[in-house]
């Protein structure tokens, strides 16, 4: 009995199959890894740079997250800037350097950006990056305080305790710190503790 050979249009349609399959995928790609004409705005380019910088639905990319923050950035986004800064903080994708960190959470600070006013008041309470200054840490930490930031009404209350920047008043501190413990921060719930027990 004569063998049947079999026809190439067997071997050709799982090939076209597959072919279908990869172009697909690669349009799907596309849709998720947006390239720089695909967006201008800041607030898009910021959330970009976020999924980027934590891998949230792409691959954890620091040079990308960086890119797309600069450009959000250059629109004046106070939290591109301010991510930017905590880039060159921790040193994640950039060379660490304080002293650019400090220089970043400033552009987003003098916009009125709670969390970069805290981490500049931070930096200038420590000395990171700037020379260390109470009163400017006061400053900046107090404007934080008054838009509710948490961390920056601590540690408002702290200076406040301890004198540092600030004339020392218990009452203020014990405010500051109440506060911040009311937003279920534990430091300022602690010293609040402390407070009263003295």
């Amino acid at each position: 009995m004569p063998r049947k050979l079999l026809s190439p249009a067997l071997f050709l349609w799982p090939f076209l199959a597959m072919l279908a399959m990869v172009l697909l995928s690669l349009q799907a790609l596309a849709q998720t890894d947006p390239t720089p004409q695909q967006t201008n705005d800041p607030e898009e380019q910021f959330q970009l740079g976020k999924k980027y910088e934590k891998g949230d639905g792409v691959a954890q990319d620091y040079d990308k997250a960086l890119w797309w923050y600069r450009r959000a950035a250059e629109q004046r986004n106070p939290k591109a800037q301010n991510n930017i800064g905590v880039m060159y903080s921790t040193g994640r994708g950039v060379e660490r350097s304080l002293e650019e960190a400090t220089r970043w959470y400033r552009m987003a600070a003098e916009q009125g950006h709670a969390t970069s006013q805290s981490n500049l008041g931070h930096a200038y309470l420590r000395g990171r990056g700037v020379e260390k200054d109470y009163v400017q840490a006061a400053h900046w930490l107090g404007k934080a305080a008054e838009q509710g930031h948490a961390k920056a009404q601590d540690t408002l209350g702290w200076m406040y305790k301890e004198g540092r920047g600030v004339a020392q008043d218990a009452s203020k501190a014990m405010y500051w710190y109440r506060k911040a413990a009311e937003q279920e921060h534990e430091d300022a719930q602690q010293a609040l503790g402390w407070m009263y027990y003295q």
